[in-house]
């Protein structure tokens, strides 16, 4: 990548990214001074020092890491976005017309539980969304990409949805955009495309939609939300009339799907 000293965007991206990585905290405003030899691709800065003031950057959200790296690859100016990671979490920098970070989320991040602990009773009504880590024991590995996102948003002033324009897409984006980000799906504008080459992505890019595609997000909620209802009910039901038959215990299992189907 050609270098030029006089681009304030290099600086600003170098910034962002030795400060995530000195302290594990993104910033968005900061004056600074850097004693360190930093390689940047095949360039050398020795005794660089960097006084910048940062300016906010544009956050843009992912369904998965692959289209985090492409869309950023496809949108910076040089086509050769910088990788960076976080607790193992990996996200990209850009610059366009102004600095931008890509985050990808892996899937659902969040998911419906229920607000009282005990399986003992039904029907069950009260439900909450939470981080699928609080809910399911074999998402531990989620709670890190979260910690990630929540940071990397305290520095950003845009907000973009960039999932799949699909029904889980939608929802995905919009439930790390409220919690996650704290409360911006309000805020937030929607990159819509079908494909993941450059063309189109820098076509929606251009053309971003003003606000999330809030009908397709009521489709993906409800449709969680009465899964989960209809499971966990009939699951409750099955189980205790079992219980009560036997007098033992033993999870029978059944929901929307799986009570069809077997």
């Amino acid at each position: 990548m050609k270098h030029n000293d006089d681009d304030p965007h290099i600086y600003q991206l170098l910034a962002l990214h030795v400060l995530s990585v000195l302290d594990n905290r993104p910033r968005c405003t900061e004056t600074f001074n850097f004693d360190i030899r930093l390689i940047f691709e095949n360039l050398s800065f020795h005794r660089l020092t960097v006084c910048a003031r940062m300016e906010r950057y544009t956050l843009i959200i992912t369904e998965k890491p692959d289209a985090a790296m492409r869309i950023a690859c496809a949108l910076d100016l040089n086509g050769k976005a910088k990788k960076a990671e976080d607790n193992g979490v990996p996200y990209y920098l850009a610059v366009r017309d102004k600095p931008i970070v890509v985050v990808p989320a892996i899937g659902h991040l969040y998911t419906v539980a229920e607000d009282k602990i005990g399986r003992n009773y039904y029907p069950v009504f009260n439900f909450r969304w939470v981080p699928r880590y609080m809910a399911e024991r074999n998402a531990k590995q989620t709670r890190v990409w979260l910690e990630t996102i929540s940071k990397l948003a305290r520095g950003a002033d845009t907000y973009i949805d960039a999932c799949d324009y699909d029904i889980e897409g939608s929802i995905i984006g919009y439930c790390i955009l409220k919690y996650a980000c704290g409360g911006k799906e309000n805020v937030a504008k929607r990159m819509k495309y079908s494909t993941l080459t450059k063309e189109e992505l820098e076509k929606a890019y251009e053309n971003l939609l003003p606000h999330l595609d809030f009908a397709l997000i009521e489709a993906g909620r409800t449709r969680h939300e009465v899964d989960w209802l209809y499971g966990v009910n009939l699951t409750r039901a099955l189980t205790l009339a079992a219980k009560d038959w036997s007098g033992k215990y033993a999870t029978i299992s059944t929901g929307r799907v799986q009570g069809p189907t077997l």
